[in-house]
């Protein structure tokens, strides 16, 4: 497999499944997920998917990984850089 396949986030149902498949692996008692390649999908998915966790699950964590290769947080439009702190300084 030359790479991962891509599930369509702009597809309502494709959302509504990954956030409802979040939520039940909330229950199972983890504190929260790593998320893959946050600079990826649609900035709106992001903020769709954190309301919906935070609504039942307020004390979730959601971190997120990014590789960057030059780019600068501040030109970052997929996250809130503005309260974003690097865990490790590599």
């Amino acid at each position: 497999m030359k790479e991962f396949p891509k599930i369509n986030l702009a597809n309502p149902e494709a959302r509504l499944y990954i956030i409802k498949a979040s939520k039940y692996r909330l229950n199972c008692c983890p504190d929260g997920y790593r998320l893959d390649q946050v600079i990826c999908p649609n900035p709106n998915f992001w903020k769709e998917i954190n309301s919906e966790i935070k609504k039942d699950f307020t004390e979730a964590a959601l971190i997120g990984e990014a590789r960057m290769k030059g780019i600068k947080i501040c030109e970052l439009k997929t996250i809130n850089h503005n309260n974003t702190k690097p865990l490790f300084k590599i």
